[in-house]
C-alpha cells in the first residue's frame, strides 16, 4: 500500500473525527447500559479492539456529500449518529457470527468472542447486537432506512447460508462467487451509503447513485480481502493467513489459480483440499507465477470505475473527495 493512500485515509478519518467520536461513545454507551451482567464482559471485550468503521464512515461522508450545503439540521445529525452505530452494529454482530462458522478463533488481533466464551454465547451475543441496532433504527424514525439495512441483512444470511452449501466445492464460478460477496459484504455498503443519503434527504436518483458506489467498492473490499488472506502474512486483516481457505471457501483468486494449474497441479492442491493440509508458500509461488494477482486487479479496476462513474454527478466537496480518498485506499491495500 502507498504511502499516498495512507496519507489519503488518515485525512479521511480526520475530517469526521468528531463524527466518528459521537459514534463510538453512543455505542459504548447503547451497550453498556443496556446490558445486564452476563452479557457485560462480552461487550467490554468487543469495544476494546475495534475496527476501521468503515461502515459508518461511507454513512457519514454520504450524508455529508449529499445534504444541501454540506450540512445537516440538529435532528437530521441526531439520527446519523444513530443510524450509523446501528450499521456499525450490524457488522460486528456478523463478526461475531462469522467466527462460529468459520471456527475462528482470532479477531482483530485478540481471541474471538467464540474462542472465549464458546458458540452458544457466541450465537446469542450476536443476535443481541443485532437486536439492538434494530432497536436504534427504529428510534430514527426512518423507514426508509429500516428497509434498507433489513434487506442487507437479509442478503448477508442469504450469502452466507449460499457459501455454507458451496463449501469445499472447489469449482465454484466466478459469477457465484461474486454472487456470494455482493450478500455477504457490498449490500451492507450499499445500505450504509444509502442510509447516510436518506439521512440527508437526497434525492431518489442520489439515493441510488451512492448505492451504486456502495456497491462497486462493497466488492473491491471484499475481493482484496481475500488477496490479502492468502498473499498477506495475516497482520493486514487481523485474522490467521489462509483461514478462508482452510475452511472450505473457494475465492477469486483460487477460481483463477485453479483454472491456470496443470492437471498434476490441480491433483497436487485437491490433495491439500482433501488432507486440508495446505502449502501456503507453494500456493503463493503458484499465484505469482501464473500472473493471478493481475487479473484479480483487473476485476477490481473494472469495479473502481463504476465506483467513480456513479459519484460522478455529485457535486465537488471535501466530503465527495473523501469518499473517493476511501475508494483508492481500499484498492490500493492489497
Amino acid at each position: 500500500m502507498s504511502i499516498a493512500s495512507k496519507r489519503k485515509l488518515k485525512a479521511v478519518y480526520s475530517l469526521i473525527s468528531k463524527d466518528l467520536k459521537k459514534v463510538d461513545a453512543f455505542i459504548s454507551e447503547t451497550l453498556k447500559s443496556g446490558s445486564d451482567a452476563a452479557a457485560r464482559p462480552l461487550v467490554e471485550h468487543v469495544l476494546e479492539s475495534q475496527g476501521k468503521r468503515v461502515r459508518p464512515v461511507l454513512l457519514i461522508l454520504s450524508a455529508y456529500t449529499l445534504s444541501k450545503d454540506n450540512a445537516l439540521s440538529d435532528d437530521q445529525y441526531e439520527r446519523l449518529i444513530k443510524v450509523a452505530a446501528a450499521i456499525e452494529l450490524i457488522h460486528m454482530a456478523s463478526l461475531v457470527h462469522d467466527d462460529v462458522i468459520d471456527d475462528a478463533d482470532v479477531r482483530r488481533d485478540q481471541a474471538s468472542i467464540k474462542a472465549k466464551w464458546g458458540n452458544p454465547a457466541a450465537v446469542a451475543f450476536g443476535v443481541y447486537l443485532y437486536s439492538i441496532s434494530l432497536q436504534l433504527i427504529a428510534e430514527s424514525g426512518l423507514i426508509s432506512v429500516l428497509e434498507s439495512l433489513s434487506l442487507a441483512v437479509k442478503g448477508m444470511c442469504e450469502g452466507e447460508l449460499f457459501q455454507l452449501a458451496g463449501r469445499e466445492q472447489y469449482d465454484l464460478s466466478v459469477s457465484d462467487y461474486k454472487a456470494v460477496i455482493k450478500r455477504k459484504t457490498a449490500d451492507l455498503f450499499v445500505s450504509a451509503c444509502k442510509s447516510g443519503a436518506l439521512v440527508s434527504g437526497a434525492s431518489s436518483e442520489q439515493i441510488n447513485k451512492v448505492g451504486g458506489f456502495g456497491h462497486a467498492l462493497g466488492m473491491i473490499f471484499q475481493i482484496t480481502d481475500d488477496v490479502l488472506d492468502i498473499v498477506g502474512d495475516g497482520d493486514h486483516l487481523k485474522k490467521e493467513m489462509g483461514q478462508d481457505l482452510v475452511a472450505g471457501q473457494v475465492t477469486l483468486p483460487f477460481i483463477y489459480l485453479q483454472e491456470a494449474f496443470s492437471r498434476e497441479e490441480q491433483l497436487k492442491f485437491l490433495d491439500m483440499t482433501k488432507s486440508k493440509v495446505f502449502d501456503f508458500k507453494w500456493i503463493q509461488t503458484q499465484i505469482e507465477a501464473y500472473g493471478i494477482e493481475k487479473r484479480v486487479k483487473e476485476d477490481i479496476k473494472s469495479y473502481e470505475d463504476l465506483a467513480k462513474i456513479s459519484l460522478s454527478n455529485a457535486v465537488e466537496s471535501k466530503y465527495k473527495k473523501a469518499l473517493l480518498d476511501v475508494l483508492d485506499f481500499v484498492v490500493n491495500r492489497s
